[in-house]
């Protein structure tokens, strides 16, 4: 017995017309009205908590994200640095013990400082002159190739 191989298309889809893997109608209209649903719900929630917010006038210290930034102690001055030609960068070593400073000008060096402020050395490359020298930023990877590059 042979088997007969149909050679039939299938009958052409109508555009707009469900998939059977598609939600029908009823299913997309209830998924609508859900999601419309849940909109409405956070706008109500955020309303009434602006609501709350002006009708308490609480400090805005006691929201949670703000308590520990108000705590915190506000930046203040310690002290300035003189006698470096045009800065470039600075930088801090990894205890936080001393501050490098490159200068773009003058001599073009790395100067070093102590926390407090107080000179404690300078950097150059060996043997080149003032004119010769290029300005370097401190830090990891400062430069652009390894010739300038200076790490610290």
């Amino acid at each position: 017995m042979a088997s007969r191989v149909s050679t039939a298309l299938p009958p052409p889809r109508v555009s707009g017309a469900p998939r059977g893997d598609s939600p029908t109608r009823g299913q997309g209209r209830r998924r609508r009205k859900l999601l419309v649903l849940a909109g409405l719900l956070l706008l109500l929630g955020g309303l009434l908590a602006v609501w709350y917010y002006l009708a308490a006038r609480p400090p805005l210290t006691t929201l949670p994200a703000v308590g520990p930034l108000a705590r915190a102690a506000p930046p203040r001055f310690l002290f300035a640095i003189y006698g470096v030609a045009r800065p470039v960068a600075v930088a801090l070593s990894a205890d936080q013990q001393r501050l490098y400073v490159a200068e773009s000008e003058g001599e073009r060096l790395v100067r070093i400082f102590d926390r407090s402020g107080q000179p404690l050395g300078m950097l150059a490359p060996p043997r080149a002159g003032c004119r010769r020298r290029r300005s370097c930023r401190p830090g990891a990877g400062g430069g652009r190739s390894p010739k300038r590059r200076l790490d610290l």
